[in-house]
């Protein structure tokens, strides 16, 4: 049987990794948001060299 004082520290425990699980789930959708921002901003950046590069042919430079 626990103690009053074991379950308390049991329950401060859970609130505590529930807090830090909840705070992970937030840094990783952060994160999951600048990969996703990343690669819509590389694929943007790849499109404008290959428009320049098309541009840049069309015009014999």
């Amino acid at each position: 049987m626990m103690t009053e004082k074991t379950e308390n520290l049991v329950l401060e425990l859970l609130r505590t990794i529930g807090s830090d699980i909840s705070d992970i789930k937030q840094d990783l959708r952060e994160m999951a948001l600048i990969v996703v921002a990343a690669s819509i901003g590389k694929n943007e950046v790849l499109q404008g060299w290959s428009r320049t590069a098309r541009r840049a042919r069309n015009q014999d430079i």
